[in-house]
């Protein structure tokens, strides 16, 4: 088992590293807030997304909290359009949220390949400005 790295530097988690009963896989994406990585569930066999918030980020004891209680109520919907919340912790004084791993592409990767069509935009404008205020988003399947 490698050991357990801090979050409150801007080094990754290796690879390997065991939050909880999640195994870090690899890096997925880093943020303002954090970093997103692709971890293996020990007990249920899955992929998950798993969010690790830098505890400087969050400024204190409460705000963490408030993180924390936000994931949990996210958790109570089950919505399509609603990413599904796993679980939450705090690992090393970070807090953390273990998300539905969805395999695809971001926005951003997207429109590197290519242009979006009219149609495509209506898709997914919408569920972009309404994910825009909450931070920073776990990578999405693109449809």
């Amino acid at each position: 088992m490698t050991a357990i790295v801090p979050t409150t530097t801007s080094t990754p988690l290796p690879v390997g590293t065991v939050v909880d009963h999640y195994r870090v896989m690899r890096l997925l994406g880093r943020g303002g807030m954090g970093e997103v990585y692709l971890a293996r569930d020990l007990k249920l066999g899955r992929k998950v997304a798993l969010k690790v918030i830098r505890s400087e980020k969050l400024g204190s004891a409460a705000a963490s909290q408030r993180f924390l209680f936000e994931a949990r109520t996210t958790a109570r919907f089950a919505h399509p359009h609603i990413i599904t919340v796993h679980g939450v912790g705090e690992h090393d004084g970070s807090p953390y949220v273990v998300l539905e791993y969805l395999e695809g592409q971001d926005l951003r990767q997207r429109l590197t390949e290519r242009h979006l069509g009219e149609g495509e935009i209506i898709r997914v404008a919408p569920g972009h400005q309404r994910g825009a205020g909450r931070g920073p988003q776990p990578p999405r399947a693109a449809s």
